[in-house]
């Protein structure tokens, strides 16, 4: 999309100057440029050449002069034609798909990262969306407010659809059994694991995508949730899962049973972790809540 025919588009609603131009293009839900004064005045120095607009310096006393320009009849014309064209199917591709795209080599729990931030950036689009209500081209022309709503409408289902589409992402890269629910430890929301075990990578990966979905700091995984594969050190699933939460900033506690806390590399895989504050191997939940809020 053009910014010149975005701003012909301002001047026909109504003449204004450079600045009124700026402020509707930050106020709108829809017009993706910042609006900066490069970009305005550049726009109206093209379209004056073209003879689109015109433009008349006004003096005030005790004020600056300004300069309000309006739109002419070649400029009405050349913006009817323009609105009547199909969009550049440029115009309807993601930046972030091709991150994705390119995400192949990366673990899973990085990708699944990549999809929670970029499911933050579409929620605090659809805020400043909502926010952005000067419904400027909405006037008591009841077609143009018919429009407007509408303009509204699909930029609302356009993000319900693109976190509905990270919904279905984040369940095709899990493909774990486990299952975890979020319990209150007195005002500290915490990740716990109510079935599954973890058995593999992917299922560190599954952990980490539920803490990111449900936006969390906080996990427990008691002595049920943990397998064979975790308790031997040979398969590096313990210090995987221990080194993934450091790494992502997780606070993270697991419930061991006697059997392993005798283990002595246990014992010392306890003290190593322990120490550093992120994680802790606990031998009662009372332990592991404590620590968690602590």
């Amino acid at each position: 999309m053009s910014i010149e025919y975005a701003v012909l588009g301002i001047l026909q609603k109504q003449p204004a100057t450079g600045y009124d131009v700026k402020k509707v293009m930050q106020d709108s839900p829809f017009m993706h440029w910042s609006g900066n004064n490069n970009q305005v005045y550049k726009a109206l120095t093209f379209l004056a050449e073209k003879g689109y607009v015109t433009g008349e310096t006004i003096h005030t006393d005790g004020a600056p002069s300004k300069k309000v320009y309006t739109t002419t009849d070649a400029g009405k014309d050349a913006l009817a034609a323009w609105v009547k064209t199909p969009c550049d199917a440029d115009d309807l591709r993601k930046p972030f798909l091709l991150r994705l795209a390119m995400a192949g080599a990366l673990d899973a729990a990085t990708v699944l990262e990549m999809l929670s931030r970029h499911e933050i950036q579409v929620k605090m689009q659809m805020e400043i969306d909502a926010e952005k209500a000067s419904g400027f081209f909405a006037d008591a022309n009841g077609r143009a407010a018919l429009l407007d709503g509408l303009i509204r409408d699909n930029l609302r289902l356009m993000h319900e659809a693109e976190l509905a589409w990270i919904a279905q992402a984040r369940e095709a890269l899990s493909e774990s059994t486990m299952q975890f629910t979020v319990m209150d430890f007195d005002g500290t929301p915490c990740l716990v694991c109510e079935s599954g075990q973890l058995a593999a990578e992917t299922d560190v990966n599954t952990m980490l995508e539920a803490v990111f979905s449900n936006d969390v700091r906080h996990v427990l995984l008691p002595a049920e949730a943990l397998s064979d594969a975790f308790f031997d050190l040979k398969t590096g699933l313990a210090g995987e899962l221990m080194q993934k939460l450091a790494n992502y900033n997780i606070k993270g506690a697991v419930l061991l049973t006697e059997e392993a806390l005798a283990n002595p590399r246990f014992q010392e895989l306890r003290r190593e972790y322990n120490s550093g504050g992120a994680f802790a191997v606990c031998e009662s939940w009372a332990e592991a809540q404590s620590w968690l809020m602590a």
